[in-house]
């Protein structure tokens, strides 16, 4: 079975800007924090929120990809600001 590595590529020229927004104005009620990751030994997506009292770690098994250990946090993060009837979403890139 493949694997998800890819080999690396170096690119020097700076295709890309970087914006910095200060959105304190559409501050979010709540901060929750998402993450998924893959090791030789397995992978999982990760949830933390102060807020909402939840610290909740999944695992994933070994056949599961970075991106869906990513999405996957993501997915699991907005079911729980949706259960807890949170109604403003702020996100890295889009507030909404």
């Amino acid at each position: 079975m493949g694997c998800d590595r890819m080999g690396t590529k170096l690119i020097y020229e700076k295709t890309y800007r970087i914006s910095i927004n200060d959105n304190s104005e559409g501050r979010a009620d709540i901060d929750i924090y998402v993450d998924g990751a893959k090791t030789d030994s397995g992978s999982g997506a990760g949830i933390y929120s102060e807020q909402l009292n939840a610290q909740i770690n999944v695992p994933l098994g070994t056949h599961t990809s970075v991106l869906q250990t990513e999405l996957m946090g993501i997915m699991l993060g907005a079911r729980i600001v949706a259960e807890r009837s949170k109604k403003k979403l702020l996100t890295a890139s889009l507030h909404y």
